[in-house]
């Protein structure tokens, strides 16, 4: 079995648990959601330190339950559009 989620999206708010993205739905004129995203370690001190809301990021990463709502558990994010750098964080390393 394989649980894996690849998502690009606006970073909308820093929170106690990551982060929140907006993620946009394919559909025209759909809308988007904001799915929450845990970030630890390097990952989260790095994102901290050079994105900020509204720039685009990626996320890879794998689903996690808890209780009835869903969270996306964060191994990778890549800063698309921060003004800052173009780099990539991973954890472990």
């Amino acid at each position: 079995m394989l649980n894996q989620v690849i998502l690009v999206g606006r970073l909308r708010s820093f929170e106690d648990f990551g982060v929140l993205i907006e993620v946009p739905r394919p559909e025209k004129d759909a809308g988007s959601d904001l799915i929450p995203c845990a970030l630890v370690g390097n990952i989260a001190s790095n994102t901290k330190e050079y994105c900020n809301t509204n720039d685009i990021i990626g996320i890879k990463g794998r689903l996690e339950s808890q209780g009835v709502s869903m969270m996306v558990k964060v191994d990778k994010v890549t800063f698309l559009s921060s003004s800052r750098t173009n780099e990539d964080t991973e954890g472990g390393e």
